[in-house]
């Protein structure tokens, strides 16, 4: 007598003959066709298409929330791609300009180290803060190495490689200790305040305070030529003169007015408050013990002229 299978809970008997001989083939393809019904034959899933349809779920899921990962990671990277070519536009026009004037600094490192560690920066920077504290904190060291730079630069270029040396760079200690705490309390600030450090207008004002009095002491510079040294002269040269024209008709002291602006807007730019007072109390009473001293000896130089001048021309936003 033939053989007779019994037929599967979840598909309908009547596809079925028990009079015929059980045959795999009809079998299999049984079982296919009962798992293509439509769903509104079906009483319910069979489990294996269940746990399929499970599984599958479990995996849009995820790539859904990879795709949204992606998404995030992708608008963080394109932030840090814009940092990352400020930076490189910077060090193009740093490495440039040291590779045209033909500066050799010894005990400095070369323009190479300088690449690899300017990139090296701009990679931890980008791994470690925000875009704010990005931006930030790119343009506090892109004016401190222009300032610096152009301070030794144009000292070349006016009074020769033979009489500028090191000191030119106006880089003391008591300087380097100042740019410490300020770049300690930023970083301070912005672990347990970060949101002191997005105020915008606040930042573009200290930044545009920073740019006039680069440009003040710039001026200055150009202006008095020969006449312009970083250490006071105690003694009258042929080449020194009382520079009244240009810039000097409104201040007479423009160079170190236009420093004490550019400090205090670095401070103002980072949004460091303590920093910012820090600041403006130091460099004021520095500028305000250097300024009779150096007046000492101008009155020694000029005379009357320079008593006339004094008169005149207010000293700036210093005294």
């Amino acid at each position: 007598m033939p053989s007779r299978i019994d037929s599967p809970p979840n598909c309908q008997p009547s596809a079925f003959r028990p009079d015929l001989p059980l045959r795999p083939s009809l079998c299999f393809s049984f079982i296919s066709r009962c798992r293509q019904t439509p769903k509104t034959k079906r009483r319910k899933f069979p489990l294996p298409l269940l746990t399929h349809l499970t599984e599958a779920g479990a995996k849009q899921h995820q790539g859904n929330s990879e795709c949204k990962k992606d998404n995030f990671n992708q608008s963080t990277s394109e932030d840090m791609s814009f940092l990352k070519h400020v930076w490189g536009d910077v060090e193009r026009q740093f490495c440039v300009s040291i590779s045209h004037s033909g500066l050799t600094f010894p005990g400095l490192i070369t323009v190479h180290q300088s690449q690899r560690l300017i990139r090296s920066i701009v990679t931890s920077m980008a791994v470690v803060f925000s875009y704010t504290a990005c931006r930030q904190l790119s343009q506090m060291f892109v004016a401190i190495i222009f300032f610096h730079g152009s301070e030794y630069i144009l000292a070349l270029g006016i009074h020769g490689k033979s009489n500028v040396t090191l000191k030119s760079l106006l880089i003391s200690k008591n300087y380097l200790v100042a740019m410490i705490f300020s770049l300690l309390e930023y970083l301070i600030e912005y672990i347990l305040f970060p949101g002191m450090k997005e105020h915008w207008w606040v930042s573009n004002w200290g930044l545009g305070m920073l740019i006039i009095g680069e440009i003040i002491r710039k001026m200055a510079i150009i202006t008095a030529g020969r006449s312009f040294t970083h250490l006071i002269r105690v003694r009258h040269s042929e080449h020194h003169q009382l520079i009244t024209n240009g810039i000097y008709r409104v201040v007479s002291h423009p160079g170190y007015c236009g420093f004490f602006i550019w400090s205090v807007g670095t401070q103002i730019m980072l949004c460091n408050p303590i920093s910012t007072i820090a600041f403006a109390l130091v460099v004021w009473r520095f500028f305000a013990q250097r300024i009779p001293y150096e007046e000492y000896f101008l009155r020694q130089f000029f005379g009357l002229q320079y008593e006339e001048y004094a008169r005149q021309v207010p000293a700036g936003c210093l005294l």
